[in-house]
């Protein structure tokens, strides 16, 4: 549910930054995960 820990962040490998991958799956399809992040009001640009 929202507000829920996902992962942790860390740079292992060959990664040059710290980062995190997540994917949000909804009726066993890749669905845009903004919509469960984030509520109308609150969203903002990643550039």
């Amino acid at each position: 549910k929202r507000g829920d820990k996902i992962g942790e962040m860390g740079d292992t490998g060959r990664a040059t930054a710290t980062h995190v991958h997540y994917t949000v799956i909804r009726n066993n399809r890749a669905v845009q995960p903004f919509d469960y992040i984030f509520d109308e009001k609150n969203r903002s640009s990643t550039y």
